[in-house]
């Protein structure tokens, strides 16, 4: 959040690279100092805006505060990120792995291996996608500053506003799906021309990318064994 103040800039990209991790986005710092931090999204096709940027929040110091930050990903998650090491991973369960603990090597993979992960449903949008773009109004910071009742008051306005504006854009409207999720299938359209599908029979299909066999997908079961449909 704009605004927020880190000890330092190690502690300030340790809180960026936590945040991406959880996220499932791959991030890196072009601008790297002591005295000034900026991360984006390292997407290959360079389309993803995402970014955030952290200088001195006085002069001779080296406390950092967030300047700016867009918080919008035009790029799908990953599932293969390099920000997620051995030294992450060992910060993380430290303790648990200290001598004298007991120690059950299935839940750890619980716990850190897709094949082990628990496939139900995992949606954030009611409280991530919802909350942060209302958190992420101009509004919203001006009426922090508030006090309460004003700031209920301005909160309050701002929905009524933002609420008409929608329904006058629902109505222009032509598809069944939104803008971004039919940007995002066109990007997964576009990827999906390096697989062949072969059918094998009762719903079943396999996945050949290249001369490689990729994974099995089972429409009826709506399950595929790169497990990514039950994890997502």
């Amino acid at each position: 959040m704009v605004g927020q103040v880190f000890g330092n800039a190690k502690v300030f990209k340790e809180a960026v690279k936590e945040h991406a991790i959880k996220q499932g986005r791959s991030i890196w710092f072009p601008y790297n100092e002591k005295s000034r931090v900026q991360g984006v999204c390292k997407c290959k096709l360079d389309i993803c805006s995402w970014s955030i940027w952290a200088s001195c929040y006085e002069k001779n110091s080296p406390t950092l505060m967030i300047k700016t930050l867009n918080d919008k990903h035009t790029f799908p998650r990953v599932y293969k990120n390099l920000l997620a090491n051995s030294t992450w991973l060992a910060k993380r369960n430290m303790e648990a792995l200290r001598p004298g603990k007991e120690f059950k090597m299935f839940d750890f993979l619980e716990q850190w291996s897709k094949s082990h992960f628990r496939d139900w449903s995992k949606c954030d949008m009611l409280l991530n996608n919802l909350c942060e773009s209302v958190n992420g109004d101009r509004v919203i910071l001006v009426a922090r500053s508030a006090h309460i009742f004003s700031m209920v008051e301005m909160i309050r306005v701002k929905i009524i506003k933002r609420r008409a504006k929608r329904s006058i854009d629902l109505e222009k409207w032509y598809q069944n799906i939104g803008l971004r999720v039919a940007e995002f299938m066109e990007l997964q359209a576009q990827h999906s021309g390096q697989f062949v599908a072969h059918w094998g029979g009762e719903g079943h299909y396999q996945i050949n990318r290249g001369s490689t066999s990729y994974a099995v997908v089972d429409l009826d079961q709506r399950t595929c064994t790169c497990r990514r449909w039950n994890l997502t």
